[in-house]
């Protein structure tokens, strides 16, 4: 989700950059936000 807000800060004329949607490659926010989403397996931490 912050892959896509990143876009919409990018795009925004009130208080983002005013990029146009020519400007922007909308497929690789959507694929950042999909890995992004991701499950990642992370071992356990062993306590002492």
């Amino acid at each position: 989700m912050p892959r896509l807000r990143f876009g919409t800060i990018c795009s925004n004329t009130d208080y983002g950059l005013g990029v146009t949607a020519d400007e922007l490659d909308e497929t690789s926010f959507e694929d950042a936000a999909d890995v992004c989403d991701e499950q990642v397996a992370v071992k356990p931490y062993p306590i002492e």
